[in-house]
């Protein structure tokens, strides 16, 4: 890429973050600063505001369902998943656009995100103890770690997020110190608790909807991550034949459900980085389901139906191996990765299944890995007490019994 679309895509990039973070949220921002907080008034958000998922999700649910006594409102600026969320929690949904919403979340004292201060829309000051659930155990680097040139949007975005962060949850102590670095914040303001949304793992969460999954023998996850300027490659294999696919799939009785990262599908940034993922070539495929945010938020509530994950760099293996199930994976760019973004740990170190760079191999290993349940088992054992300190349902627990403490304190 040249240097002037490189140019004109951090341009794009730092107008966007200028109309989403001053033109929105700037008069709250002032406006925050006289609003008295409700340290009964807790609030989540995820994507935004525009889809209901993440961490922030299942610790939502969780707290209605345990903490009745504390109001627990989950923020949306998208009108129609307003009115759908309304259906199932009419209490307890907000529209963000509204004069009800934008009052209740500057009478919110406590804030839940799982990615970004707005996914609850607006900028909010640090008068808000403002938790970040995060997305989830990285393998890639990512913020102040990041190998990813700065251009002006991140500086922008660092001069507005900087130390905004109260705390964040990690999932163990090496990860714990890892986010410390990666969003600059003291590492006592990360605390180990674990991931809410795992907390269902060992629970069958599958709807009407998904119960197609049920038709097969075997079913496959194969979802990699995004690229900072380009969508992700599925079968990057110079032997690649969709008939062929078709057929081994068909013949072992195998779903394969094909995702793209949020950053590559649903997400602004990827019309802007022109890294939008196209599945068109998969999409009328018998024995292949596209399921992207916009259709599934959360990956999780399938993980008791799936019994193979496959990826390259994405993190979303690693709350797969808490179901102690197979995982492979597909680094086709490794090296160029490495020198773009980054990686926190030596791959090979971390990535604990077989590596395949062709076509031919993806079929033996794929049924190597279903059908050997000793096939990389140590292996994973290893990694995931590693990067999982607590392999329990409690998380959600831990994480509202902690910000309790910290009100109480003040």
């Amino acid at each position: 890429m040249s240097n002037r679309p490189k140019r004109t895509i951090e341009l794009k990039a730092l107008l966007s973050l200028i109309k989403t973070e001053f033109t929105r949220p700037l008069p709250l921002f002032l406006i925050d600063w006289l609003i008295p907080k409700n340290k009964n008034i807790f609030i989540y958000g995820a994507f935004a505001g525009e889809l209901y998922g993440e961490n922030s999700r299942f610790l939502f649910e969780y707290a209605m369902k345990h903490e009745p006594q504390i109001k627990h409102y989950w923020v949306t600026a998208n009108k129609e998943l307003y009115l759908k969320l309304k259906s199932q929690f009419p209490d307890n949904v907000i529209y963000a656009r509204s004069l009800k919403g934008f009052f209740t979340i500057l009478r919110a004292k406590v804030v839940f995100t799982s990615i970004h201060l707005t996914d609850v829309y607006y900028f909010l000051t640090k008068r808000h103890l403002n938790i970040n659930l995060y997305h989830g155990v990285t393998l890639k680097r990512i913020e102040y770690c990041s190998n990813a040139r700065r251009h002006p949007a991140f500086h922008l975005a660092e001069l507005l997020y900087k130390n905004k962060y109260s705390y964040i949850t990690a999932s163990s102590t090496v990860e714990k110190f890892m986010l410390s670095k990666e969003f600059n914040i003291s590492h006592e303001k990360v605390i180990v608790t674990g991931m809410p949304r795992n907390d269902i793992l060992n629970y069958n969460y599958l709807n009407e909807s998904f119960s197609y999954l049920n038709d097969y023998k075997s079913v496959v996850l194969y979802a990699p991550t995004f690229r900072n300027n380009e969508p992700p490659k599925f079968f990057p294999f110079d032997d690649f034949n969709v008939t062929e696919l078709e057929k081994f799939l068909t013949e072992n009785n195998i779903l394969l459900i094909l995702r793209g990262h949020s950053a590559s599908t649903v997400s602004k940034a990827s019309k802007i980085y022109k890294r939008t993922w196209d599945s068109n070539e998969f999409n009328n495929l018998k024995n292949i389901r596209v399921l992207n945010h916009d259709r599934l938020a959360d990956i999780n509530t399938i993980f008791s139906r799936v019994d193979l994950v496959i990826t390259d760099y994405s993190g979303v293996y690693y709350d797969f191996l808490l179901t102690d199930k197979p995982v492979m994976f597909i680094p086709y760019d490794l090296q160029k990765y490495e020198s773009e973004v980054g990686l926190l740990y030596e791959y090979d170190s971390v990535t604990p299944g077989p590596k395949v760079a062709n076509f031919l191999d993806f079929k033996k290993e794929v049924l190597n890995l279903l059908n050997n349940k000793e096939y990389f088992a140590k292996e994973r054992l290893f990694v995931k007490n590693l990067f999982f300190k607590y392999q329990d349902d409690l998380a959600g627990k831990r994480i509202i019994d902690f910000v309790k403490g910290i009100i109480k304190q003040k």
